[in-house]
């Protein structure tokens, strides 16, 4: 699997489901970056599952609402390629029974990838997305939207249990 993230500067925090040991991380860049730069990744492997970091690290946190929706309702979703803010190649993503199809620049890389994997990586983003937002008059609209988002998430994750926190680094601090 990939390297850690570890030599990001920001907070890494480790994530374990308890039920079968996978990992997974949560970058969350310092200052006002988050969470808008903030991502996941998963750490364990499995089949497809580097296609999906692939894939969400291109992934912006106002892109992030729309994309759970899809996968939540099983409609296509598509992510434009980015010249002018950063590099990142375009996606599409279409459902094919209980997997995903991943689509990497029109026939550029094509994979089948679990739907339940997308979906468990699709919650711990925006539940660690949304920690630092209480539900009041200030709350940003993309918080607004994916508070109302996250409940479908659970739901479509069908009992699987989520990620729980294991451990958390600072990196930017050198610990």
């Amino acid at each position: 699997m990939a390297d850690s993230a570890a030599d990001v500067h920001g907070l890494v925090a480790l994530f374990r489901r308890p039920e079968t040991n996978d990992e997974a991380e949560i970058v969350r860049p310092p200052g006002d970056l988050f969470p808008i730069h903030a991502y996941v990744r998963w750490r364990s492997p499995g089949p497809g599952r580097a296609a999906i970091n692939d894939f969400l690290a291109g992934v912006t946190l106002f892109e992030l609402v729309e994309l759970a929706s899809a996968v939540v309702q099983g409609t296509p979703f598509e992510l434009p390629a980015l010249r002018e803010l950063g590099e990142r190649d375009s996606w599409s993503l279409t459902q094919t029974g209980e997997a995903l199809r991943l689509e990497r620049d029109p026939g550029q890389r094509v994979e089948l990838v679990d739907r339940t994997d997308m979906l468990l990586a699709l919650e711990l983003l925006v539940r660690t997305a949304l920690e630092p937002f209480p539900a009041d008059d200030e709350t940003p609209t993309w918080a607004v939207r994916a508070r109302a988002v996250y409940p479908q998430l659970l739901v479509a994750l069908g009992g699987a249990e989520p990620f729980e926190p294991a451990e958390q680094h600072d990196f930017a601090d050198g610990r």
